[in-house]
């Protein structure tokens, strides 16, 4: 077995291993019971918490969609749908910017050194087709963020 595939299988094994305690964690849990305790916390904090907790959280990896489907039937009846939708868009930018500044900065230079390391080059895209390739990228879930940020013409220490 080669080296690139000697680390890939290293990486899948780790990511196995940690993906095996989280399941055995979380069939410990009290799920209904977490989620109605969970959205009595959330009442109980207020609308600012939320949407801090909103614009901050899925940057740390948690699902967006728990924060989408849960704002309108919490807040909408005190709030009214017009302000819980304008919070929420708030939120949203707060999130996106944050997360791009961390995927473009602070990311990408390791992330670029990782691939390269397991033996792979830096992907380099034609000119004119970054828009098409964030699209998907940004389109289809779980990739991360600083995967769609690859300019055009640009391959390993470009920034």
């Amino acid at each position: 077995m080669d080296v690139r595939k000697k680390r890939l299988v290293r990486i899948g094994v780790g990511l196995g291993l940690l993906g095996c305690a989280a399941g055995l964690l979380a069939l410990q849990m009290d799920l209904a019971g977490q989620m109605a305790r969970c959205l009595d916390f959330v009442r109980a904090e207020g609308a600012g918490m939320f949407f801090t907790a909103m614009a901050v959280l899925p940057f740390f990896g948690f699902p967006l969609s728990a924060f989408v489907l849960s704002a309108g039937p919490v807040f909408a009846p005190t709030l009214g749908p017009g302000v819980v939708i304008a919070c929420g868009v708030a939120a949203l930018a707060v999130n996106v910017s944050l997360s791009y500044w961390v995927a473009a900065v602070a990311m990408r230079p390791g992330m670029e050194r990782l691939i390269l390391w397991i033996g792979y080059p830096v992907p380099v895209l034609p000119e004119g087709k970054s828009w098409e390739f964030t699209l998907l990228l940004r389109v289809v879930p779980g990739v991360p963020f600083f995967f769609a940020e690859l300019p055009a013409g640009t391959g390993p220490g470009a920034f």
